[in-house]
């Protein structure tokens, strides 16, 4: 699971605690002042708060079969098309389990 969570971290390229650090760096804050405002950033519920939203989904849909029902009364209201969202689901907790 943890690899496939660095995947999409190094694929997602410039996030908001990559902005953060560089912004803290070109003001020649220093290396510590960067990391630490990177990580910071992190805490926050739109960035690395996320990912914990993201497996307590998983954790309640359960399994693969439970996805698209899961969706459709959560967010059914929100969007219409289910497809590539309820396979991307599914593919995620095959991964997690």
């Amino acid at each position: 699971m943890l690899d496939t969570i660095f995947i999409l971290y190094a694929d997602h390229e410039f996030n908001a605690s990559t902005f953060a650090a560089r912004v803290t760096a070109s003001t020649l804050a220093g290396m510590y002042a960067a990391v630490t405002s990177a990580v910071a950033t992190l805490k926050g519920p739109l960035h690395g708060g996320a990912n914990e939203e993201s497996m307590k989904m998983l954790e309640e849909i359960g399994t693969p079969d439970r996805a698209e029902s899961w969706l459709m009364k959560n967010w059914g209201r929100k969007r219409r098309s289910w497809d590539s969202v309820t396979a991307f689901t599914k593919k995620a907790i095959h991964v997690c389990r």
